[in-house]
């Protein structure tokens, strides 16, 4: 069943940049935002912070989603970013996986169908009106709106097709998009027993996320330098989670039942008890080919990771597996180049620019195609802002009575800066 939204979404452009300039100006905390904001990562950590570890472990964290700590007008990111570190950050218990079930839920509980598995190659226009989408089995769903969560070259590149895009200035902007200069190597280990670090910290084995493989802004700077360039050295840089020192139920603790009896179960090998892992910032266009390279680079990992935490022997390791930047793309189509934001963080692919000045309202210059994805404005790490927005414009256009409504801090946001007053 496929239920068609009875009214075409109307395009309005959004408010030129210099216009919320001057609305954050309303208040001292806007002003103060502002000024911040033209400040790049690295110049405000050494300047507030003064021991190395410090700097560059703070520097990290912030840069640790893809941010350049080199890049001027991104400052604003810093205090959300640390707060997200230090207070924010959560775990969903059981996996991921488990929060895409719970939205899938109140999907179908708001009367929707999923459609799965259903991969959509075609976004059907008309006229410069969105009529629907074409599947790779070719099937064909017919409605008035569509909404794509693909970065703007999945979009209206390939989905839409370069022949509708009739503004040439529009065109330009979704062919400039840019991804992001990093991506992400992932080791995953089934362990016999949690890491134990070497730092004479009492809490550092009960750490959500321990941090490792430099020793000061330099190193970890020399690091990602390497890293834009192609490159991965014998020093690797990166962080680990214990997940099942958090959460009980990815572990593995009913004894393995033994038959028959007569087993001799003396010589068996101990059920693990343990999954971990830990990541890296990595080139998608490796020296020398992940194909070739995996095996390597991973032994480097394991070695890395066994230098902090000496407990993590070939017999505490019951199995290892690999992500590389190629195979994230291989796995998720819409992470081209294993971007894990859908597009670089930069100020002119951030706020208002976020796809470009066309979309960042989810609205687009095709009648009845919404953008929702991490690729739009605020970005991406599971916020749940770039939907929400979405939701909130279809229904504003089409009349549709929501039935969510704003916090109470969305809604005081809104009447401060927001408003026309």
């Amino acid at each position: 069943m496929v239920h068609e939204i009875l009214a075409p979404a109307t395009y309005f452009p959004p408010s030129p940049i210099l216009d919320t300039v001057v609305k954050m100006q309303r208040t001292e905390l806007g002003k103060e935002l502002l000024e911040f904001g033209e400040r790049c990562a690295l110049d405000v950590i050494t300047e507030l912070f003064e021991h190395p570890k410090i700097q560059a472990t703070l520097l990290y964290c912030i840069c640790q989603w893809g941010l350049d700590p080199r890049a001027n007008g991104m400052g604003y990111l810093i205090p959300l970013y640390l707060d997200r570190v230090g207070m924010s950050k959560h775990y969903c218990s059981g996996g991921s996986h488990r929060l895409a079930a719970a939205l899938g839920r109140e999907i179908i509980e708001a009367g929707g169908v999923i459609l799965s598995p259903a991969e959509v190659n075609k976004i059907l226009v008309s006229n410069g009106q969105v009529k629907g989408i074409v599947m790779t089995d070719g099937r064909e769903v017919h409605a008035k709106v569509v909404l794509s969560s693909l970065d703007p070259h999945l979009t209206f590149v390939k989905m839409v097709g370069e022949e509708h895009l009739v503004d040439k200035d529009f065109k330009a902007a979704v062919k400039g998009w840019q991804l992001e200069k990093k991506s992400l190597f992932s080791v995953y280990a089934v362990l016999h027993e949690a890491p134990r670090y070497r730092a004479n910290d009492p809490w550092v084995n009960e750490a959500f996320e321990t941090i490792m493989g430099f020793e000061n802004v330099d190193d970890l700077l020399r690091y990602w330098d390497g890293v834009q360039a192609g490159d991965i050295g014998d020093k690797i840089v990166g962080h680990s989670t214990c997940e099942t020192m958090w959460d009980s139920d990815l572990a593995r603790v009913p004894p393995r039942v033994i038959t028959p009896v007569t087993l001799d179960v003396s010589a068996l090998r101990p059920r693990a008890q343990h999954i971990a892992f830990f990541q890296m910032h990595a080139p998608y266009d490796l020296k020398g080919g992940w194909e070739a390279r995996t095996q390597e680079i991973k032994d480097k990992v394991l070695e890395r990771w066994r230098h902090y935490a000496p407990n993590l022997t070939a017999d505490k390791v019951e199995r290892v597996s690999t992500e590389t930047p190629v195979s994230i793309e291989q796995r998720l189509h819409s992470m081209r180049r294993g971007s894990i934001k859908h597009g670089d963080y930069s100020p002119l692919q951030m706020g208002v620019s976020r796809p470009n000045q066309y979309c960042s309202t989810s609205r687009t210059p095709i009648g009845g195609l919404y953008t929702c994805g991490a690729s739009n404005y605020p970005g991406g790490l599971v916020i749940g802002g770039c939907g929400y927005l979405a939701a909130n414009a279809v229904a504003q256009d089409l009349g549709i009575k929501k039935w969510w409504s704003p916090t109470a801090l969305m809604r005081r946001y809104e009447k401060i800066y927001l408003s026309e007053k």
